[in-house]
């Protein structure tokens, strides 16, 4: 892998020498649009995301698919398997909302890298927060109504970078939101009629 692909928030808070060893075994794999990874695979390794965006979905007690919350580029999947407060934290896989764009760490060398790189351990550990702080954001979504939560995932999604929804279909809105796809529709009409854009918003 070469060092110009590390241009996410994570690897540019790390020093050139720790950059340097997680390229020499690293590899980049892509991720296709709605391509579903199940959770098992991290016990292995961790992934760093590089470009896109993946959605984390959580199941209930009855096996429905449950939204959790989104990953942005500079994400590391698996990174919170370190820490013994997360021992008993749901199961969870990893869906792509887009094309994704991952690098991919053997645990092993994480490991060794999270328990004697100072700098290293703390640049996981901010990330871990930051993406609990987005999960806290997505959180509010359950004192909304229908048409209030479509409003508030566009407005977060492009917030977190994803500028053209136009990538997104009713069907992500919906289970992002939690609501049915008919209720997109209604809600979208009037987001569409207020900014008076074209109601070809989702494909």
């Amino acid at each position: 892998m070469k060092c110009e692909q590390c241009n996410n928030k994570f690897c540019k808070t790390l020093d050139e020498t720790t950059k340097k060893q997680l390229c020499n075994y690293s590899v980049i794999v892509t991720q296709k649009r709605k391509q579903v990874e199940p959770f098992h695979i991290y016990k292995d390794s961790i992934e760093i995301i590089l470009e896109g965006f993946c959605i984390v979905q959580t199941y209930s007690a009855d096996g429905k698919r449950l939204f959790n919350t989104i990953m942005v580029p500079g994400d590391i999947i698996g990174s919170y398997l370190n820490f013994d407060a997360f021992e008993n934290s749901p199961i969870y896989d990893i869906v792509a909302l887009t094309d994704v764009k991952k690098c991919i760490i053997p645990k092993k060398v994480y490991d060794k890298l999270f328990h004697n790189n100072v700098s290293f351990a703390n640049a996981i550990a901010f990330n871990l927060t930051e993406m609990l702080v987005r999960l806290t954001r997505w959180t509010f979504l359950h004192s909304l109504t229908g048409s209030e939560r479509i409003t508030y995932v566009c407005n977060e999604l492009k917030k977190l970078g994803l500028a053209d929804l136009n990538n997104l279909t009713q069907e992500d809105i919906a289970f992002i939101a939690g609501v049915s796809r008919v209720t997109v529709i209604r809600a979208m009409k009037k987001i569409l009629l207020a900014e008076n854009k074209n109601e070809n918003f989702f494909p």
